[in-house]
């Protein structure tokens, strides 16, 4: 995740800003599961991203929406939007 990604994070629960850590400072509520559907969505637009380069648009497209589904960021928009484009 970058610094930027992170800065923009909040809990779910009483919206502390997000400082990678498993435990909310502020409330103490988990944060595994969200640092888990960041990271997972991370991975899926890197894998996109080697899809697209590879001219691989279709697998592109399915892991871009995956991680749209996963956990929506502006980087897995712009993937989805560039891969829907290039498939078609």
């Amino acid at each position: 995740m970058s610094m930027r990604e992170a800065d923009t994070l909040h809990c779910p629960v009483c919206r502390a800003r997000f400082r990678e850590n498993r435990q909310c400072p502020r409330c103490g509520a988990d944060l595994k599961p969200l640092m888990t559907l960041v990271l997972k969505n991370n991975i899926a637009c890197e894998d996109a991203r080697t899809a697209i380069l590879n001219g691989n648009y279709k697998a592109a497209l399915t892991l871009a929406s995956a991680a749209q589904t996963l956990y929506r960021t502006e980087r897995s928009k712009r993937l989805f939007h560039l891969a829907s484009w290039l498939a078609q």
